[in-house]
């Protein structure tokens, strides 16, 4: 029968206090503390193949996500090949290690829907068979092999892509950030701890259970405004208007860096520009063929966030960037910390920030509280993991210091600062022994905005700039490439 996937069922009328992730470490690897471990940041599959010699017949079937479970779990895939999302050093948060190869995968006949990254997903896997199957609703990729010896792709439909998605990037970086900030508040709970408070330029003091509450509130009014469940009463609150423009996604389109039918990568996660990956002939991918394989219907509205960075503070000569980033690598989104009229100055060229005003939000709030707190807990962990905060970003937006004028943006990046690449039918960077045969693209849609101004032309990594990689160009937000090939061989 078909299966919808919807593990840990939370409460929809409270999705964001629990639900729809693990807590087991010993099952579920890394989940316990949001580190060290394939789970750390949830179920990342429906199905994971940890092993050699498998055929995964779905029988005319289909497998896709709850819609609950996928508004809730912001990255993962129907079926991994492998133990792990990232290979090791890789990825958001410390998935552990992943030494795990298996070769002689066979998946055929069946169709793989809703999923809030990819279809099928493997890292570092050899002899890999995909066949009679429809791949469709994803936000990332229909498909991605990366350092893989051996495939073969044959009469697989690809697409439509998910074109009702309802929430923002923003919500993505919530859901983990409340993860983090709750593991806190029970650590602090548990060493019978004062809860600590916070004060802000904007002139509010609250609580760190109070951030908590409020971004919680915001969330759980976003995840029922998307189901349809919301009350009239709740409409009314002051927080669902700043849930509306913190999370919610107006254009319905995925609003990451790129969408890919099937994306080829020689080796890891394949963020960066193109040309980007490794392939140095050990950590490549090679010798695959692609039959009766059409690509059709994939839309994208990319989203471009500005990262700031203080270096120059410090070092008028620094050719540093020092990414100001939360928990899980993620943008400390400062266009939503301001007003709308200061962060249109904010995206203007050389524009004078010295009067941008900090208004802050419920997500942006938490994550200075994490960095300030995530050590108060006094268990051994640090909740903030890889926060990265400052000290002029911190006495702005809690003391009302002025915006420094040695403050700098680097621009082209979604907001886990992947490189926009816009809309690619068939992406393939550094492969070898690619053969297509049979293979169609169409419809291929970007309904990205022009790129912001706020770092003028681009001219390297202080700005936005991609070095190193094999298309020197600026922001590709507007992008469109049916077949895109970088550092390969590949016969057509």
């Amino acid at each position: 029968e078909n299966i919808i996937f919807n593990p840990s069922k939370g409460n929809p009328s409270n999705a964001n206090e629990a639900g729809w992730f693990p807590l087991d470490s010993n099952a579920f690897p890394g989940s316990q503390h949001l580190d060290d471990g394939g789970f750390a940041l949830g179920f990342f599959a429906v199905i994971t193949i940890e092993t050699s010699n498998v055929k995964l017949d779905l029988n005319g079937f289909k497998i896709e996500w709850h819609f609950h479970f996928y508004l809730q779990q912001r990255f993962g895939a129907i079926i991994e090949i492998g133990a792990t999302p990232f290979v090791t050093g890789q990825g958001p948060a410390n998935f552990g290690d992943a030494p795990l190869t298996v070769s002689n995968i066979e998946i055929r006949n069946g169709e793989l829907g809703l999923t809030s990254h990819h279809g099928i997903h493997a890292n570092n896997a050899s002899k890999i068979v995909l066949k009679n199957l429809k791949i469709y609703d994803f936000e990332v990729g229909g498909v991605q092999l990366s350092g893989f010896n051996g495939a073969v792709i044959k009469d697989v439909q690809i697409g439509p892509s998910l074109q009702s998605l309802p929430l923002s990037a923003f919500y993505s970086s919530a859901r983990f950030v409340l993860l983090a900030l709750q593991k806190l508040i029970d650590a602090i709970d548990a060493n019978n701890l004062p809860i600590p408070s916070l004060s802000f330029a904007n002139g509010e003091t609250y609580l760190l259970t109070e951030i908590r509450d409020r971004l919680q509130t915001c969330m759980n009014l976003i995840f029922k405004h998307s189901i349809g469940s919301i009350t009239e009463i709740e409409r009314q609150s002051p927080l669902f208007a700043v849930a509306l423009d913190l999370f919610l996604n107006r254009h319905g389109l995925p609003d990451g860096s790129a969408i890919y039918g099937i994306f080829l990568n020689s080796f890891g996660e394949g963020t960066q520009a193109f040309g980007g990956a490794i392939n140095d002939g050990t950590n490549h991918g090679r010798d695959i063929k692609l039959k009766k394989v059409n690509i059709d219907d994939l839309k994208l509205r990319p989203r471009e966030v500005l990262f700031v960075y203080f270096d120059p503070c410090d070092d008028s000569t620094s050719t540093q960037t020092t990414l100001q980033r939360g928990p899980f690598a993620d943008a400390v989104g400062i266009e939503l910390a301001v007003s709308v009229e200061h962060a249109q100055l904010m995206n203007t060229f050389a524009a004078d920030l010295s009067g941008i005003r900090y208004v802050g939000n419920p997500l942006i709030d938490a994550q200075i509280a994490l960095y300030k707190f995530g050590e108060y807990g006094n268990d051994g962990n640090n909740y903030g993991f890889t926060s990265e905060l400052h000290p002029n970003l911190l006495s702005w937006a809690l003391e009302g210091a002025v915006w420094p004028s040695c403050a700098r943006f680097i621009c082209n990046a979604d907001i886990m600062f992947h490189t926009i690449k816009g809309v690619v039918g068939i992406r393939m960077d550094g492969i070898e022994e690619v053969d297509l045969h049979d293979v169609s693209v169409t419809n291929l849609e970007n309904g990205g905005p022009f790129a912001s101004m706020a770092c003028g032309a681009y001219h390297g990594p202080l700005d936005g700039a991609q070095p190193g990689t094999n298309w020197d160009e600026g922001y590709m937000g507007t992008d469109v490439r049916g077949i895109g090939v970088t550092n390969g061989d590949v016969l057509v």
